[in-house]
């Protein structure tokens, strides 16, 4: 598991786009069907949450105008250094997550919550403050006070 002092490392541009492209088609095709009465199988919400841990709360808190301009985002550019730049912190963010559920179910779960860890872990690899990367990774969340 990465620690709080690993630094992330994120994956070429393309990975990026072309995860962060699935992503984006997914949440935009499940809004599109909530707004049509069409409910999800419970599977394709378990399999969306494992490959992009926190892309439930997305589809939930983002409207569905935002979700498409970002897809839109990522299918306009196509060279390796065009990246939106949300994108980087988004993808390391659902990286992070993953990671930490993974070690959660070994037992090994940060102190505070995962969302919280996932934000400082990416805002200290990308030398970001992490409310910066709130700002990326989460534009249209609902801040919880603390």
């Amino acid at each position: 598991m990465t620690t709080a002092t690993t630094p992330l490392i994120c994956a070429d541009n393309f990975v990026v786009r072309r995860d962060l492209s699935r992503k984006l088609s997914w949440l935009v095709r499940l809004r599109e069907d909530a707004e049509s009465g069409v409910k999800p199988l419970r599977s394709e919400l378990q399999q969306l949450a494992q490959e992009f841990p926190g892309a439930l709360r997305e589809v939930d808190e983002t409207p569905l105008d935002d979700l498409r301009a970002r897809l839109a985002a990522l299918e306009e550019g196509t060279g390796a250094d065009d990246l939106p730049p949300w994108a980087q912190a988004s993808w390391l963010y659902h990286h992070a997550l993953r990671t930490l559920l993974t070690a959660a179910q070994d037992g090994k779960r940060p102190l505070g919550g995962l969302v919280e860890f996932a934000i400082r872990h990416v805002a200290s690899s990308l030398n970001k403050s992490e409310a910066e990367v709130t700002l990326l990774v989460l534009p249209s969340a609902r801040r919880r006070k603390r």
